[in-house]
């Protein structure tokens, strides 16, 4: 073999290497959670200037805060105001730690169009079925805090089984005003 044949060969396998090493990268990026959410996998509704989905147990999020927190879809656009579910799944993405901590309730705000029937997931474990009509109403969900993944994503998820809006020509079931998890 001569010399130009080896050194073709050479850089053909460098190549090969380089195009294997991209490929698994382009299949497991190495980036936080919430780059991922937002870049790749386009679930989240807000970049928010990478400040992150990080919840501090018992933090009260009101419908500016919670933003950085909701998915994509399901959700209505609306800056400083708060935040109308759209269609008939919606979610919220967090991380936490010290989930020993937790008591296992969620503390939510939120007024509805008419009657609606809501069942939340946490994980996709149900935590609950209720049905509310109301202007303005406190509701509690309580879960197991052995549900909650530590420092990784946990998702809330708000489905609508029946939506009913005979009042308003949008697809929305609830306005979501605060959001606590204890």
């Amino acid at each position: 073999m001569n010399r130009i044949k080896i050194i073709y060969i050479i850089l053909i396998a460098i190549v090969a290497v380089f195009e294997l090493y991209t490929f698994r990268k382009i299949f497991h990026p190495n980036v936080s959670d919430q780059y991922k959410l937002y870049y790749i996998d386009k679930k989240l509704y807000s970049w928010s200037h990478g400040q992150g989905i990080q919840y501090n147990i018992g933090s009260e999020l009101d419908y500016a805060s919670i933003e950085r927190f909701l998915s994509r879809s399901g959700w209505y656009r609306a800056k400083n105001a708060p935040k109308w579910s759209k269609g008939e799944v919606s979610s919220i993405y967090f991380k936490t730690s010290n989930i020993e901590k937790y008591k296992g309730n969620i503390l939510l705000n939120l007024k509805t169009f008419g009657m609606q029937s809501i069942r939340v997931t946490l994980n996709g474990i149900s935590i609950g079925n209720k049905k509310i009509d109301s202007k303005n109403i406190d509701t509690v969900f309580n879960f197991k805090p052995e549900i909650l993944y530590e420092n990784k994503i946990n998702t809330l998820q708000f489905n609508f089984p029946n939506l009913s809006n005979k009042h308003n020509t949008k697809d929305s079931a609830i306005s979501l005003h605060k959001l606590k998890i204890n």
